[in-house]
């Protein structure tokens, strides 16, 4: 009964975590362990479905329970592990509990070579950004495609006979800031966009009500 699937391929294992029911979860997995590694769709393991819905609580017992770490660091799909998922979702205590319990691979890459780190740069800012940098930092995370334009300009410099030393985590952070910054200027230009729009809809919407009020169809006198 514990492998049974319904209508959407879940078990009651997969259910119960995701509603956040820890007792019934608890007492599924002691009685069939192998229920925890049953997959769903995209290739998503029950690890993938307690980050999806911020289920932190049953993430930290299944983690301590099962203590297998290739599970861990189960890939989807996409080949995202549940750290690139928790830092795109910018849950930082799932993503300090994968870090502190040295469970999570820091610099595993998804499908589009992004590791952790990659993913933290790339998605949208929000003010918990700084706290996830520190901690995937004080943890070895680099971005993996920042990594690749570091080797190629110390290669680079190396062949010019110069000798400068770079420092990887101030590359990071540069390229991090202008990253950000860039996306400012983006979201900045298409609200102006958008506000013209709405300026123009506005005026010609308010001309029309106007029209007709001043002058309205035959027969309405």
């Amino acid at each position: 009964m514990c492998l049974a699937r319904d209508r959407n391929r879940l078990t009651p294992l997969h259910l119960a975590t995701i509603k956040g029911r820890i007792e019934v979860m608890k007492e599924l997995v002691q009685t069939k362990p192998d229920a925890a590694q049953v997959i769903v769709g995209q290739g998503q393991t029950i690890l993938h479905l307690c980050v999806k819905y911020y289920q932190i609580e049953a993430l930290k017992h299944l983690v301590n329970t099962i203590k297998d770490q290739d599970f861990t660091n189960c890939k989807d799909s996409d080949r995202n592990t549940i750290l690139h998922l928790a830092v795109a979702n910018k849950q930082v205590e799932t993503v300090n509990f994968l870090l502190m319990e040295s469970v999570a691979e820091v610099n595993a890459q998804n499908l589009h070579g992004m590791t952790a780190m990659d993913v933290l740069i790339r998605s949208r800012t929000d003010l918990r950004d700084e706290e996830i940098e520190e901690s995937l930092k004080r943890h070895g995370a680099f971005g993996s495609m920042e990594n690749n334009s570091l080797v190629q300009i110390n290669h680079s410099i190396a062949s010019q006979g110069l000798n400068l030393s770079f420092e990887h985590r101030d590359l990071s952070s540069n390229v991090k800031k202008n990253s950000r910054k860039t996306m400012s200027k983006q979201k900045d230009g298409w609200l102006e966009k958008k506000r013209s729009a709405l300026m123009v809809m506005a005026s010609l919407i308010a001309t029309m009500a106007f029209q007709v009020g001043v002058n309205p169809p035959s027969e309405v006198w």
